[in-house]
């Protein structure tokens, strides 16, 4: 869990770095587009903590950590693209 938290950690700030910003879903009023990829991300969320939650029941803590690592690392990776994609919608339209 500590290697995982470091990690997310390290991509967060990575995407803090690179787009000035992290966007902090339930401040402001965002975009549409925006709105529909932090709804996403928390279905994303409740569905990855359901997986490990059901992993670490039949498999075990470590079969969870690992479960949890390419889980977390692939949705947030797949956020990184849809909402790049929405913001680039989101500029588009307003220009």
């Amino acid at each position: 869990m500590v290697v995982l938290s470091a990690g997310v950690g390290a991509l967060l700030g990575w995407l803090t770095r690179r787009y000035g910003a992290l966007p902090m879903p339930g401040r402001g009023t965002p975009p549409p587009e925006i709105r529909r990829e932090y709804r996403h991300y928390a279905v994303g969320a409740v569905a990855i903590a359901g997986v490990v939650a059901v992993v670490m029941w039949s498999a075990g803590v470590p079969a969870a950590a690992v479960t949890a690592f390419v889980l977390v690392t692939g949705g947030l990776s797949l956020y990184q693209v849809r909402y790049e994609r929405a913001a680039a919608t989101v500029r588009e339209r307003l220009a």
